[in-house]
């Protein structure tokens, strides 16, 4: 159990990434 919560948290860690990785690539996009 405690393994599928480490793998959870993983995800969203990388899901967050993604985001923030994707903002600032539209930030640079549109000011550009």
């Amino acid at each position: 159990m405690r393994e599928q919560s480490l793998d959870r948290e993983i995800k969203s860690t990388a899901a967050a990434s993604i985001t923030t990785s994707q903002t600032v690539l539209n930030a640079t996009t549109t000011s550009d």
